[in-house]
C-alpha cells in the first residue's frame, strides 16, 4: 500500500474541510467537496449534503501543524483516508477503518 499526503484548505475555524479527490472513510466512499468535520468524544464525522461518513479515532500530541493536511492509504485506485491534521493545532486524528477486512476475516463461505 501506498502512502499520500495532500494539503487542504480551512473553511471556518477548522470545522470544514476540503476533499480534493473521491475518497473512502471507514468504507464509506466520500466524493471530492467540501466537508463538514466534527469530533465527537472518539469519533469524527465529515458531511457535505446526503454525503456522510463516521470513523473511529485515536489522538496524539504532535508539534503544532502549520496547515491542515489529511494522509491517505492507496487501496488499488481508492484512496483511504487515515489521518487528519487540523492547523493551529497540535492535535492529529487517526482514523480506523472499522470495515476493514484483515486475514483474519474471510467472506462467507471461504475455508
Amino acid at each position: 500500500m501506498g502512502f499520500a499526503t495532500v494539503a487542504l484548505a480551512i473553511a471556518s475555524a477548522a470545522t470544514t474541510v476540503n476533499l480534493y479527490q473521491d475518497a473512502t472513510v471507514n468504507g464509506v466512499k466520500l466524493p471530492a467537496g467540501e466537508y463538514r468535520m466534527e469530533v465527537k468524544d472518539n469519533t469524527v464525522v465529515l458531511q457535505h449534503g446526503k454525503h456522510k461518513a463516521e470513523a473511529p479515532i485515536s489522538r496524539e500530541n504532535t508539534s503544532k501543524n502549520r496547515q491542515t493536511a489529511l494522509k491517505f492509504d492507496r487501496e488499488g485506485s481508492d484512496m483511504s483516508l487515515r489521518e487528519i491534521r487540523v492547523g493551529g493545532s497540535s492535535e492529529r486524528l487517526i482514523l480506523t477503518d472499522t470495515n476493514a477486512k484483515t486475514d483474519l476475516q474471510k467472506p462467507a463461505g471461504a475455508q
